[in-house]
């Protein structure tokens, strides 16, 4: 409850903030020196991370209260792998990254699924994968696949050639807050929440999820969800991200 009322009442002045960053930034108030122009980045970029967290800790508030509504629709999963691989053009091109898309030759059916939902599910994923598949000693790559897993599920595998993760380390990558410590060190960045928040929502769709990893050698990622569909919650809120654009 703390965590829900904080990150609301932080809501309003970030949406402030921002509102008259983006002014400063179009110089609709006036004409900025580079060096003006380089602090109010700086603190663009700040601002930016405040409010990935505070959207991040009210989806985890939301989502462990049982507060978030699902709504399934059939869904091309397909389409959503397409859709958030070209989204993230701009980051593989500066991590030198390669992102491959593995799809079935024949088109799957579509699932009942909530497509908002899962979406974010491959965003934290595939953008984890961009970010810490870095290396000097070769071409980072991610290769995305889709593909049916028997009769019950699909199944989704991002797969990186990246720092891999420690074994002491593996028990813990899907708990909230924690972060690797070879990742912490490449990527200081990070809150902790976007693995945490992939878990519970698989899960609340009816799916699971896991990783294989070696340690400087890369990691996969895969999810699988129920061909049967996800079950119907209304009456709940949505994530953050997909809110109205009038609020963070």
């Amino acid at each position: 409850e703390f965590v829900s009322v904080a990150s609301h009442q932080l809501r309003t002045p970030l949406t402030a903030i921002r509102w008259n960053l983006e002014d400063l930034q179009s110089e609709e108030m006036g004409a900025l020196s580079q060096e003006q122009k380089e602090s109010v980045a700086q603190v663009v970029v700040s601002t930016g991370r405040m409010i990935r967290l505070v959207n991040d800790l009210l989806d985890v508030s939301r989502l462990e209260s049982g507060r978030l509504s699902i709504r399934p629709v059939p869904t091309d999963i397909a389409a959503i792998l397409t859709d958030v691989a070209e989204e993230h053009n701009v980051l593989a091109r500066e991590k030198k990254c390669t992102v491959h898309m593995h799809l079935p030759a024949q088109t799957l059916p579509p699932i009942s699924i909530d497509p908002m939902l899962i979406r974010q599910v491959v965003v934290n994923i595939l953008s984890n994968a961009i970010k810490y598949s870095c290396s000097a000693d070769h071409q980072p790559a991610v290769d995305v696949t889709l593909s049916q897993d028997g009769e019950l599920y699909y199944r989704v595998e991002i797969r990186d050639n990246g720092m891999g993760i420690g074994k002491k380390d593996e028990d813990r990558i899907f708990q909230r807050f924690f972060r690797a410590d070879n990742a912490v060190k490449q990527q200081t960045e990070g809150s902790g929440l976007g693995l945490y928040i992939a878990k519970l929502i698989i899960e609340e769709s009816g799916g699971m999820i896991s990783f294989s990893s070696t340690e400087g050698s890369g990691s996969v990622f895969w999810f699988l969800l129920p061909i049967a569909g996800s079950k119907e919650r209304l009456g709940g809120k949505t994530l953050t991200s997909h809110e109205s654009k009038n609020t963070i």
